[in-house]
């Protein structure tokens, strides 16, 4: 788990949200001030994409203490 210090980088976070059920893979684009822009997901039919949406948020918010927003 992410204790909130130093800097998160892209890898980090592809591997966090690989792990939810139902991502098959995942790549996260960063800005320069290493702020989330984008989060691309390959996932499997067994989750309705909502569901995975909703995890990948409670995730960086829950471990990296990231505010995303799905749009």
């Amino acid at each position: 788990m992410y204790g909130g210090t130093g800097t998160v980088t892209d890898v980090q976070l592809c591997r966090a949200i690989e792990q939810l059920r139902g991502v098959e893979t995942a790549r996260v684009v960063m800005s320069g001030d290493s702020e989330v822009v984008e989060v691309h997901v390959v996932a499997t039919p067994e989750r309705k994409p909502k569901q995975i949406v909703r995890d990948i948020e409670s995730l960086l918010m829950a471990q990296f203490r990231m505010d995303v927003d799905y749009r």
